[in-house]
């Protein structure tokens, strides 16, 4: 909307926002939808092991020092985590605690919201999903506004913010005062390592076509597509 105000286009401003409401409920419902089952199973696993640690495996170790043999390594390992367990749980319970609290503390500070925004791009699967939205959304915003004639450092300043990561609103803002001393589009969004290869290289033919509008939009288009075929693939999982 903020766009559309710079742009005076508030028609292809809600069918994007409708379309990006639209792509990410469908999204996130899908990677959430596939994220049920290894959770439950994660969770099955956990609370089984922790029965066996506390309940089943101590009376085993009873029944072996009553035989008085060696037992092999794996075996004395697995014995002695019952030990562990027993020693340390109120530590381990408290150093989940402490990590869930840290985790909420942090989303409440900028540095803590960086922090966790770059850990979330390194998650498997999931942080490759988010960058291409993250992506997707900054080519689909900026197309606009340079379609509009928006000056394109203030142009920066909106499509970064479309994209909803600290990450990528920090690096872009960077890259943006190259822009303005004449650096061109590229080379300074190459400079953030954010953007994909294929993006950079888009950008670069925008620029040397003088049709960055156009290369933004199929970018957008592109990126969109990728974004549907990972998220299908990533629920079949």
């Amino acid at each position: 909307l903020a766009s559309a105000e710079k742009s005076g286009d508030l028609p292809t401003a809600l069918g994007n926002l409708n379309s990006y409401i639209d792509r990410d409920l469908k999204s996130l419902r899908a990677i959430r939808s596939a994220m049920y089952y290894p959770i439950i199973l994660i969770g099955l696993t956990i609370a089984s092991l922790t029965l066996m640690t506390l309940l089943v495996l101590p009376r085993f170790k009873v029944f072996f020092a009553s035989l008085d043999a060696t037992l092999p390594l794996t075996t004395r390992i697995l014995l002695g985590s019952t030990d562990f367990v027993k020693a340390w749980y109120p530590l381990l319970i408290s150093l989940a605690v402490a990590f869930v609290a840290a985790v909420m503390i942090a989303s409440t500070n900028k540095k803590g919201q960086m922090f966790l925004d770059k850990a979330k791009f390194r998650l498997p699967i999931i942080g490759g999903l988010v960058k291409l939205i993250a992506v997707e959304r900054f080519c689909r915003v900026l197309a606009t506004l340079v379609k509009a004639q928006i000056p394109l450092p203030e142009a920066l300043d909106y499509a970064s913010k479309a994209t909803g990561s600290p990450l990528f609103i920090e690096r872009i803002g960077a890259a943006k005062q190259e822009v303005i001393q004449g650096a061109g589009l590229a080379a300074p969004l190459a400079e953030t390592e954010v953007f994909p290869t294929i993006a950079i290289q888009i950008f670069e033919i925008g620029e040397e076509s003088g049709q960055l509008d156009s290369q933004l939009a199929q970018a957008s288009n592109y990126y969109g597509d990728e974004l549907d075929h990972k998220v299908k693939n990533f629920t079949s999982l």
